[in-house]
């Protein structure tokens, strides 16, 4: 047994109280990922990363959110490793494009490339209620931040973000007044929660030169989304 087993499985088995506030939750994913890292029996190679992704993407994955934590904390070990990740895709440079495959999950004109699988995958945990939606928003700070994937990905994925942060409005208009009304769902509240954190901690992992033409604007659509006025 690794020497540092007990800590492991002490993050792991506490993982609601790690996650309470963001410094917790931050630390815990932190000291695991060093342990992760510190282990070559651990693979965290590049041809390691098309054998993680099918774990999350298989059925079972979606019954074992401890599971799920550490897959999603291994594929960011993964994909932060240089390497040209266009490289393992197996479709053409025809098939639908990443915005495409958000919205339509069903497109399989060429099949999904495997930048569009890992943002599937980020998503699907972003609007999860278990703690693997802190494992992704990791994830995804770690891989739309990469200097192959930023400028061309990250701006779809900043506006699939705020689909889930901006409130749905709704216009009733009668003989004399027009109201409009925003409407809270609770269905709502963790992909919001989910898209503030993965937000977050992309600017927090991101390289300042090449996110500094998102912060206003950002910042802009948060304010108006009225994310940050306390209900």
């Amino acid at each position: 047994m690794f020497h540092e087993y007990e800590q492991v499985m002490n993050i792991l088995n506490n993982i609601e109280e790690h996650t309470q506030n963001e410094v917790t939750a931050e630390k815990a994913f932190e000291d695991l990922a060093k342990i992760l890292d510190r282990y070559l029996k651990l693979p965290h190679e590049i041809n390691d990363l098309l054998p993680v992704l099918q774990l999350l993407e298989s059925p079972e994955a979606s019954q074992d959110f401890y599971q799920n934590c550490v897959l999603l904390l291994w594929l960011s070990i993964i994909v932060y490793n240089p390497f040209s990740i266009n490289n393992l895709d197996i479709t053409t440079s025809t098939g639908p494009t990443v915005i495409e495959s958000i919205n339509n999950l069903d497109i399989t004109t060429s099949g999904p490339t495997v930048i569009e699988r890992i943002l599937r995958v980020i998503q699907t945990h972003l609007r999860s209620a278990q703690q693997s939606q802190d494992s992704a928003a990791y994830l995804a700070s770690r891989f739309l931040t990469r200097p192959d994937l930023c400028k061309q990905h990250l701006p779809a994925f900043i506006d699939y973000c705020f689909e889930s942060i901006e409130p749905e409005s709704t216009t009733t208009t009668t003989t004399t007044t027009t109201t409009t009304t925003t409407t809270t769902n609770i269905d709502t509240i963790h992909p919001k929660l989910g898209a503030l954190r993965a937000l977050g901690l992309i600017f927090k992992h991101g390289r300042r030169e090449e996110l500094a033409g998102y912060g206003v604007r950002v910042l802009a659509r948060l304010l108006g989304s009225g994310v940050t006025k306390a209900d």
